[in-house]
């Protein structure tokens, strides 16, 4: 599918541990003309730091704070991103990964996300938190040919259902279990 504007999606808390302070430095770093930045989340002491970083950058044209979203929102918000970054520092495992994976959007994430290694090979991009990862990850991203975007986005999606869903992972943690009786 054709997102109806070329944008960056970031979804979730606004703090400092989730790298939204690289994500701004790195878009910057990106040519502008033809994509934004929108940024969901519920606002917070911590989004004054973040206004601070746009300002700074002059990216007030091209960065947008969305606040909370959910639903029906979120959805079209995930399915219509060209690309989905969260490039946290630190994370047990990064669910909005896998959900933005479920909406077939590519996603840029951390190793520290604690995701598979192998997103990288299946339609993601696995960086280190820097601004010059992060930056590399979406020149590429961005760069995608439609077709491209969208065979990444469908290759992401089925490896999140074979390896994360529930009714996939079942079977192995059965075997899990009766190995240890």
């Amino acid at each position: 599918q054709e997102p109806k504007e070329k944008y960056i999606l970031y979804l979730g808390r606004l703090d400092e541990k989730k790298g939204i302070d690289i994500l701004l430095k790195s878009f910057s770093n990106l040519d502008l003309n033809n994509i934004n930045l929108k940024i969901a989340g519920e606002f917070n002491e911590y989004k004054k730091g973040l206004d601070s970083i746009v300002s700074k950058l002059n990216l007030h044209d091209k960065v947008e704070f969305l606040g909370m979203v959910t639903g029906d929102t979120k959805a079209e918000l995930f399915r219509n991103a060209y690309v989905f970054a969260a490039p946290s520092y630190s994370e047990v495992i990064g669910m909005v990964n896998l959900e933005a994976a479920l909406f077939k959007t590519p996603v840029i994430t951390t190793y520290q996300t604690g995701i598979n290694k192998d997103w990288q090979n299946n339609g993601g991009f696995l960086i280190n938190p820097t601004e010059q990862e992060l930056t590399v990850a979406l020149k590429k991203a961005i760069n995608l040919s439609l077709e491209e975007r969208n065979d990444c986005g469908k290759k992401l999606h089925d490896f999140v259902l074979k390896n994360y869903s529930w009714e996939n992972r079942f079977f192995e943690w059965i075997k899990l279990y009766e190995s240890m009786l």
